[in-house]
């Protein structure tokens, strides 16, 4: 049963996310503006490897991550920790001279940059992401709210110094100068996790002879959830990966906007998530399989009613970004993905990691990313234009979620056939009147009543308890 102690996790995160959205939000829409599009598309493209080198860890994050959820940091063995973060430090550096030396030789134009800073990035980013995974574990969600605050403002911090530089006129490449101060905002991120993590980080370990075992054990059961969340990683940039080699960088530039938009809706909401594996892992299986169908309710319910976003951010767009009014046509296929997506990070993919199924949730992804190739290369015979990626990624998700919940669903012995029907009516809904009604007051106001209604009409008292504190008839 989930606890006091959850809410207040969960609170904890929300808060924290809550500041990054309003960091997300001002950079989001402030950025464009400032890079300009070609300089926004160099970014987002820069900004979409970053999203791969997290994979250059091997798994150790990953492992630990497993082999220590539902620990207390009292509990963890400190000296073998020692061990574990300087053989993650070795691993980092190696990598890096990797892509330091790729960019050099192999590169050109403004992929040298861009790979020699993946490069520098990849350590720091990959630091911050080990003991982030170690915080969830162990459920110190202190320390990851205190991260996540820490970026906000730096996120923010930077922006306006960006500003500053393009109203000084500034002889820089905007967005050069704005990769690199991203770069310095993680280097501060993960020396403030080494410091908060002093005690697992440094001074005496354990000889690598003695713990040796345990370590190829992490890579071992972490691999295949880094190759599995590798591959997920793929479903969900595949679409931006054809459009930046079949089009061009402003092209790709609109089309990344979308996503940066979708983004913020996911970040407000993902603080569930994020203290829900640690929770799980301290359940027994009864209690696991009683929580499946209730949380996916509450998060269907919360991620449905998240599609009105759609509206004040398309408002955003047309009054102060008007250089990207065409990614709203882009953006409004693709909103329903970003819900699905939800449901299935948020929810199903931590039920795989609590029981322990990361083999089938590896194979489920690689079935589901072959399916994602071949729908993207048919949008593009078909359409010829970035549109048909986002068509084929919608669909992908919603094949995505049949499969995953299938597998999870017999797991259980449930049938989730009214969620189902529930997804299906809320997108369906969504693309009728986001179609139909031009005028995105009045689209807002009949989305609004039509997902309240339907709610109502199928979780009348999840409804009435997630956002009133009670049932009906009370």
């Amino acid at each position: 049963m989930i606890d006091k102690k959850f809410e207040r996790n969960v609170f904890k995160m929300f808060i924290s996310n809550i500041l990054i959205v309003l960091s997300g939000v001002i950079s989001g829409f402030i950025l464009p503006n400032i890079l300009g599009v070609t300089g926004y598309g160099y970014y987002k493209i820069f900004n979409l490897y970053t999203t791969y080198i997290v994979f250059c860890d091997l798994g150790l994050a990953n492992g630990i991550y497993l082999l220590f959820g539902g620990y207390s940091f009292g509990t963890l063995p400190k000296e073998k920790f020692r061990l574990y973060f300087k053989v993650l430090c070795i691993i980092q550096l190696f990598f890096a001279i990797a892509f330091i030396m790729i960019s050099i030789s192999f590169m050109k134009g403004e992929y040298i940059f861009i790979f020699l800073m993946l490069g520098l990035f990849l350590i720091v980013n990959n630091i911050s992401n080990y003991f982030e995974k170690i915080s969830i574990a162990i459920g110190e969600f202190d320390a990851l709210s205190l991260r996540n605050t820490l970026k906000s403002f730096m996120s923010l911090i930077i922006v306006l110094l960006l500003w500053l530089l393009k109203i000084l006129n500034v002889n820089l490449v905007l967005y050069r100068a704005y990769v690199v101060l991203f770069f310095g905002v993680y280097l501060i991120l993960s020396v403030q996790y080494c410091i908060f993590y002093k005690s697992i980080s440094f001074g005496k370990s354990v000889s690598f002879k003695k713990e040796r075992a345990n370590i190829f054990k992490a890579f071992k059961v972490g691999c295949m959830l880094l190759v599995a969340d590798m591959i997920a990683n793929l479903i969900l940039t595949i679409d931006r990966q054809f459009v930046s080699i079949l089009f061009d960088i402003n092209i790709y530039s609109i089309y990344s906007f979308a996503y940066s938009m979708l983004k913020i809706i996911v970040i407000a909401i993902s603080a569930i998530s994020t203290v829900l594996y640690p929770s799980l892992k301290r359940m027994n299986k009864t209690e696991i399989k009683n929580s499946y169908t209730k949380t996916l309710i509450v998060i269907m319910i919360i991620a449905f009613i998240s599609q009105l976003a759609y509206y004040p951010l398309c408002l955003i767009v047309i009054y102060f970004l008007p250089n990207y009014i065409a990614a709203l046509n882009i953006f409004r296929v693709l909103f329903p993905s970003i819900t699905i997506n939800i449901i299935i990070s948020m929810i199903i993919i931590n039920h795989y990691k609590a029981l322990q199924k990361q083999n089938l949730y590896f194979v489920i992804t690689s079935i589901v990313l072959a399916i994602s190739v071949i729908l993207n290369v048919l949008a593009y015979m078909v359409t010829h234009k970035p549109i048909g990626f986002s068509i084929a990624s919608v669909i992908t998700m919603v094949v995505w979620y049949l499969i995953s919940d299938y597998y999870i669903s017999r797991e259980y012995n449930i049938t989730n056939f009214k969620e189902l029907i529930f997804m299906m009516v809320n997108i369906l809904g969504y693309y009728i009147i986001s179609f139909k009604v031009q005028n995105y007051y009045w689209g807002f106001i009949f989305n609004a009543l039509f997902i309240i209604f339907v709610c109502l009409i199928f979780y009348k008292n999840q409804t009435l308890k997630l956002f009133f504190g009670k049932k009906k008839g009370i």
